[in-house]
This record gives structure tokens, sequence and C-alpha cells, in this order.
């Protein structure tokens, strides 16, 4: 099935980040609000929108900004993702958060007395610029989060095209006369 899908480029998949962006950002405005809350945003809000966008993958094929430009993350059969697979997509985010929140900012490694930690965190804050720049390298536009996960981002409208393909069967063929 995933010859017949239409692959997401760049720079519709950086639009979709700063949607998902766009969108999520009142959420974290208004915790910061709440003074109590504001104290456990900074660790909560990451990892709570990893485990958002696992579950959104997995369900609906997608996170906000995704769905709403009508594109969906599915495997090689056109099935969205399953939670394992969606868990390995969002681990390189995962790995990012936790080293920013054990290391603190990031700083330079040659910075005279940086923690292994800080130094690990510097290398991986490289992991986002890279992972975006794989998409415009490959023929299918995936991102290294997406070979993790054996996951494509493909457009809803070639997904649907493509799924409706597959539940038509093809016409019968007439026999043909004997002797012809």
């Amino acid at each position: 099935m995933i010859e017949k899908l239409q692959f997401v480029g760049f720079w519709p998949r950086v639009g979709v980040a700063l949607l998902d962006l766009v969108i999520l950002l009142p959420l974290y405005g208004v915790g910061l609000l709440i003074e109590d809350v504001a104290k456990s945003m900074n660790f909560i809000w990451p990892y709570g929108w990893s485990a958002l966008s696992i579950w959104l993958v997995h369900t609906h094929g997608g996170t906000p900004g995704k769905l709403i430009l009508g594109m969906r993350v599915v495997e090689g059969h056109g099935n969205y993702l399953g939670v394992p697979a969606a868990i390995r997509r969002e681990a390189l985010g995962i790995i990012a958060i936790t080293l920013s929140l054990i290391a603190g900012p990031i700083v330079s490694p040659w910075e005279r007395g940086a923690s292994i930690v800080a130094v690990i965190n510097f290398w991986f804050s490289f992991v986002p610029l890279v992972d975006v720049l794989i998409v415009s390298l490959n023929q299918r536009r995936r991102a290294l989060h997406d070979f993790l996960a054996g996951s494509y981002v493909v457009t809803k409208a070639s997904l649907d095209a493509a799924r409706l393909a597959e539940t038509i069967p093809p016409p019968p063929t007439l026999p043909q006369p004997v002797g012809a």
C-alpha cells in the first residue's frame, strides 16, 4: 500500500510542528497562571505532550496539527501506529527532554567542569536538527524518528484513496468464448 501514498515533505512538516506549538501554548499559559501548577509545569509539560502525542498518533494518526492539515502517521500497511511504534517515534524527544532536565541548560562540552551528562546533552541537542534535515534527503520524506518507528507521514487524501482502492474488488473478467 505504501507505494500508493503521497508523502508529506519538509516544509509542510515544519508548518505542522509550528501549528502544534501554537495549539498547545495556550494550555501551557493557563497552567502558568495557576501558581502551584506553574512550579511543576516545566517538568510535567514535556512528558505530558509526549504522552498525548503517542496516544493521538496511535488512535487518530497524528498530532492536532497533522489532523487539522490533513496528514496522517501510518506504518507500511497504511494503519495507524501501534503503541510500541508510537513510543519509538517519540523516543528521541523523550531522551532529549530527560537529558535537559538532568543537565540543565545546554553548555559547551569544552567548558571547564562540564559534567558528562551536560556534554551528552550538548551533542544530543543537534538530534532535532538532524532529524528534520533527514526528511529532505530521502524520497519518502521520513525523519529519523520515522525510521525508528517504521512510520511515514502521508496525506489523508492519499491514504483514504488507497484504502478505498483496496476495499473495492477488481472488476470480474469475462469468460472467453471457446475457440475464440
